[in-house]
């Protein structure tokens, strides 16, 4: 119950739930039952699939192997738009899976057994292409737009051969390659660090159906995401060549499992068969499987050939002696040699294909083929060179972030991202999150992403930008909490409602999401702030009330009303009452009624706790006030008067007005402020009751329905007239008297105003 439910009858409603929920039969999914699925029934569309990767919690691996299988099937996956696809404390994913009668004929025949080849070709180099393929990343030294690097020469447009296709995700070493400890094999199979369940669940991005043109950007992202996952923040080098290795080793192996999906028979091992498919031999094999960590096949390769180049595979064994390979007229066996020499490759050597490959040569020498843990301090020259491409060199933001990640700069990447990309606020802050968590970034930088962004999609939804900035320290968090509980002014989402009782609870009988990032006196801080700042600004009453209800802090919550009240203490306009005031009076009617009629209730007691005496006896005092200006308005000046007149206000001898002016000097200042007003409505009172008397001296007692002249003044003027109408003059003076020992403090018009009246009353 918002604090302005206790309105019986106000149309204004406080606050609102602007929150988007999810509607229709939506189903949610933990991580690990979404990955034990069967892929053979009930199955998700291969793009659905995909792209739940970017939660950060889909096994890659175990991806990896069923995608083959799966199916469109009769399901198709519809994915809200705010599905941000995860709590505080437990990653989900939500979506509706809805039944179609049939498919159309184009979808139809894509999934029949005898067209299968044909359909997951398609699929696969429309949703599976990653940033290794030759598509549309650009090496930079292809650019004839921006000067090269000095003595780097541009690479030819062409190739003895290319690799096209992958799919993200890290695979376990193939049971057919030797690992027998060599430094290069080590390198090469180093464990990757990934990030822990608990760290997953803060993971998420707003999914949307995608159509074809957004499948390079998703592939894009996904690929930045798996970087991040997977180097060891203290040893960035190694950790990102393994990276790169495991990438080109996927362009294999999902070129087998196509051929194994279309009903070819696979005879030779996994490099052979792609080397035999696409003309790769001798040397370039050596290289390809050196480069995709087919490390055993490169010395089968090696020892196979008449040749026999014995310190190749020596050094490919033990990780000892050099190689010199440096001559002849084979370009591949030229690579191989730089490559195991730790030598500088530049970007014309044959089998530097792309981006990936020349930063995998830097890396591998830089670490001497992952044997050297290097941190971002090693890569600086490479990040460097990278930068000073620019994005112009590349044509697209991912082609660009991905060879940018590989150097370490992720702050540099993931700003790319954020400003280039259709959707980069969303994909930004995801990453900033990952790279965060892992240490990859500065923290100042990565609160800087969750703010900007929290800022964008407050306006949807104020609950996922609250968790977002749970992520932010606490200090920090604290204060764009509150800023985001005053631009979005959604309370109930945020903080909840006030109960019946006068305490503060979830709106749906859950944890509120402040609840989630603040300890409970944190949360009672955060809210009186707010309130406070907007009694700073001047403005939002209802709004500041609300939050100090919530925040338990009644004392203030009365300060509020009273402050309204007085405001608003006379506001009528031809006789009729103002909106707002009624709104107030209202409130404060039905506040009391609630609170502070009822016996001993929570808000009486936290009020006691406060010791703020001054704040309730103002409160009463006004409610009185409004009451007289209430029988005022309507005419009844006997009844206005008697209600006056009981407050002790005005003095009744000349001995009172001493003590009067004592009282008015004590009163709350919010009830200084309106007194001139009282003032002249109290005079105004006499003048109207004398006028009457005067009138008609045969029937005073009767006139004003009765009442005429208050009780005491009535009792007289019903004996003798004339002696009511001195009493209503001599208290017209000491009005007079009263208001010119506080001239100071309501001006002179008020002075003016009472004496004309008086002077009438003669």
């Amino acid at each position: 119950m918002s604090f302005s439910s206790l309105l019986a009858s106000s149309q204004n409603h406080l606050s609102t739930d602007t929150g988007n929920s999810l509607t229709g039969n939506s189903l949610t999914y933990t991580l690990s039952e979404l990955s034990s699925l069967p892929s053979t029934s009930s199955q998700f569309s291969v793009d659905g699939a995909y792209r739940l990767l970017s939660t950060g919690g889909f096994d890659a691996g175990k991806f990896e192997e069923g995608i083959a299988e799966m199916d469109v099937g009769s399901r198709t996956m519809e994915v809200n738009l705010e599905s941000f696809l995860s709590s505080r404390h437990s990653t989900f994913i939500n979506f509706s899976l809805k039944r179609s009668s049939e498919l159309s004929s184009k979808t139809a025949s894509n999934l029949t057994s005898s067209s299968r080849s044909s359909s997951w070709s398609s699929e696969k180099k429309r949703l599976q292409t990653s940033l290794l393929g030759s598509r549309t990343y650009q090496n930079p030294y292809n650019s004839t737009t921006s000067p090269l690097p000095p003595s780097t020469p541009a690479l030819p447009n062409t190739s003895t051969w290319s690799h096209n296709q992958s799919f993200p995700g890290s695979l376990t070493p193939s049971t057919s390659i030797s690992t027998s400890g060599t430094p290069f094999q080590k390198a090469l199979w180093a464990p990757s660090r990934t990030l822990d369940a608990a760290s997953h669940s803060h993971y998420r991005y707003t999914i949307l159906q995608e159509t074809e043109t957004r499948v390079d950007e998703e592939q894009g992202f996904l690929d930045l995401l798996s970087i991040l996952q997977k180097i060891d923040p203290s040893n960035l080098a190694s950790t990102t060549l393994t990276w790169l290795i495991e990438q080109q080793k996927e362009v294999i192996t999902q070129f087998i499992k196509q051929k194994i999906t279309s009903g070819s028979t696979i005879t030779n091992s996994d490099l052979s068969e792609y080397c035999e498919a696409h003309g790769i031999k001798k040397w370039g094999k050596v290289w390809l499987a050196l480069r995709s960590g087919f490390v055993g096949e490169a010395i089968e390769e090696v020892e196979g050939m008449e040749e026999r180049e014995g310190r190749v595979v020596e050094r490919l064994r033990t990780g000892r002696g050099a190689v010199g390979l440096g001559s002849g007229e084979d370009g591949f066996r030229r690579l191989v040699g730089k490559l195991l020499d730790f030598q500088e490759i530049l970007g014309d050597d044959p089998g530097i294909e792309n981006t990936e490959d020349y930063v995998f040569s830097k890396l591998h020498r830089l670490t001497r083929g992952g044997t050297l843990r290097k941190g971002p301090a090693d890569l600086r020259s490479l990040k460097e060179e990278i930068k000073s491409w620019g994005l112009k060199h590349f044509g697209n933001v991912w082609s660009y972030a991905l060879p940018v990640f590989c150097s370490g700069a992720y702050e540099e990447g993931i700003s790319v991202v954020k400003e280039h990309d259709e959707r980069g606020a969303a994909r930004a802050v995801t990453l900033a999150i990952v790279a965060g968590r892992r240490k990859l970034i500065d923290s100042e930088f990565m609160e800087e992403i969750i703010v900007q962004y929290c800022r964008s999609i407050e306006g949807v939804s104020p609950r996922v930008a609250m968790d977002y900035l749970g992520e932010l320290r606490r200090e920090r968090r604290k204060e764009h909490v509150k800023k985001l509980l005053l631009s979005t002014r959604a309370y109930t989402e945020l903080a909840g409602v006030v109960g019946d009782d006068g305490e503060r609870m979830a709106s749906e009988g859950q944890s509120t999401p402040i609840d989630l990032l603040f300890g409970q006196g944190e949360v009672r801080d955060i809210l009186r702030e707010c309130g406070d700042a907007l009694g700073r600004e001047g403005g939002g009453g209802t709004d500041a009330a609300e939050l100090y209800a919530m925040a338990g802090e009644y004392g203030r919550v009365i300060e509020v009303v009273n402050k309204e009240l007085a405001v608003r203490i006379d506001s009528f306009k031809n006789g009729v009452e103002d909106p707002q005031r009624n709104y107030w009076k209202m409130a404060a009617y039905n506040f009391a009624e609630k609170h502070l009629n009822q016996g001993r209730t929570h808000v009486i007691e936290r009020l006691e706790r406060e010791d703020n005496l001054k704040a309730g006896s103002t409160f009463q005092l006004l409610m009185n006030l409004t009451a007289f200006f209430d029988k005022f308005m309507e005419g009844k000046f006997g009844e206005s008067w008697t209600v006056l007149d009981s407050l002790g206000l005005l003095p009744r001898t000349a001995g009172e007005v001493s003590n009067c002016v004592d009282n008015f000097f004590a009163l709350d200042k919010v009830a200084r402020d309106c007194m001139d007003r009282v003032v002249v409505a109290g005079m105004e009172c006499l003048f109207n009751l004398h006028a009457s008397l005067k009138q008609d001296k045969s029937q005073v007692a009767t006139n004003q329905q009765g009442t005429a002249g208050g009780q005491s003044l009535a009792q007289q003027a019903n004996i003798d007239h004339d002696k009511a109408m001195r009493d209503i003059r001599d208290r017209g003076r000491l009005i007079v008297t009263y208001a010119g020992l506080l001239h100071g403090s309501m001006g002179g018009e008020v002075a003016k105003m009472i004496a004309r009246m008086e002077a009438y009353m003669m």
